[in-house]
């Protein structure tokens, strides 16, 4: 098959979770980390059911969950996923701060409320 034939053949669910089944945690963690980055949903789902962690970190940006990149980015649909998929929505990045504090430093202010809103929940139910 051509290069040009494998671009334009799109992969089906299963095609894809076989290839995602050939991939190291590690690999999957990362993988995870870049779809909440850029907001992929889809991809988001499939690499949790394959065995990513939802509270995976990156050493290189302060031990940033993809919770952390969803809120720098104020996405409240992937906030609101990754909450739903059991992310800690209490956890601290190296300096300190919590995804809401994230939030609201980036003027994303609706998005910030919506996780100060689960942390309190959270603390409440604790």
């Amino acid at each position: 098959m051509a290069l040009i034939d494998k671009i334009l053949v799109p992969k089906t669910k299963q095609d894809i979770e076989k290839d995602l089944s050939k991939l190291t945690k590690y690999e999957l963690d990362d993988k995870l980390i870049e779809a909440a980055w850029r907001g992929d949903k889809f991809k988001t789902k499939l690499l949790i059911n394959a065995g990513a962690s939802v509270n995976s970190s990156c050493a290189a940006s302060g031990n940033w969950i993809p919770l952390m990149w969803a809120s720098y980015k104020g996405d409240i649909g992937m906030i609101l996923l990754l909450i739903n998929l059991g992310t800690d929505i209490n956890i601290k990045d190296n300096t300190g701060k919590t995804p809401s504090m994230i939030a609201f430093e980036r003027g994303h202010f609706e998005a910030g409320l919506i996780l100060k809103k689960y942390e309190i929940k959270n603390e409440s139910s604790s």
